[in-house]
């Protein structure tokens, strides 16, 4: 992958939170959908009420996070979205059929998210997703800060002494 596309897959410091919002909520999702069936361990009205606290900011944020797509792949951003909405869910169910205690953990994952609401969902992404996926890196980060170069200015038209100025890289 060369350069100028690593940085254009990265996550602006905009849309960085709305990436975790939807991280954290494909996971929320898929543990309410792999725990359905489990006696005690069913979090459809968990995921529910959650859905229903933060409804505006899933919204808006899923609205930045299409956004990405769009300015990162183009006419291709709906199938590309897909294919990580997907690779997602493939972390979640792996993490599943990995530990024999999944469905007793999310109880943990859901409880966290309990007082998350519109004002407050980004934080609680960013703080859930750092304590639970230290994995995250591999599904994205956040852009890099481009650094000034200094470059000296040409004398080749003044007959001034050369300048030192800041161009981005």
């Amino acid at each position: 992958m060369s350069p100028a596309v690593a940085r254009a897959e990265c996550y602006t410091a905009a849309e960085w939170p709305a990436f975790n919002v939807k991280v954290m909520q494909e996971f929320l999702q898929d543990a309410a959908l792999q725990c359905k069936n489990v006696v005690g361990h069913n979090h459809d009205g968990d995921y529910n009420g959650f859905i229903q606290r933060s409804s505006d900011g899933v919204k808006s944020n899923g609205e930045v996070f299409r956004t990405h797509f769009k300015r990162v792949y183009h006419g291709a951003w709906q199938d590309k979205m897909d294919r990580f909405a997907t690779r997602i869910e493939n972390v979640a169910q792996s993490r599943s059929m990995t530990s024999m205690s999944y469905c007793a953990d999310s109880d943990l994952l859901f409880a966290e998210v309990k007082r998350a609401s519109s004002a407050n969902l980004e934080a609680v992404a960013i703080a859930f997703n750092q304590a639970h996926f230290r994995d995250l890196g591999e599904l994205g980060e956040v852009c890099k800060a481009k650094k000034p170069k200094i470059q000296n200015a040409s004398t080749k038209t003044h007959h001034h002494k050369a300048k030192k100025i800041a161009a981005a890289e």
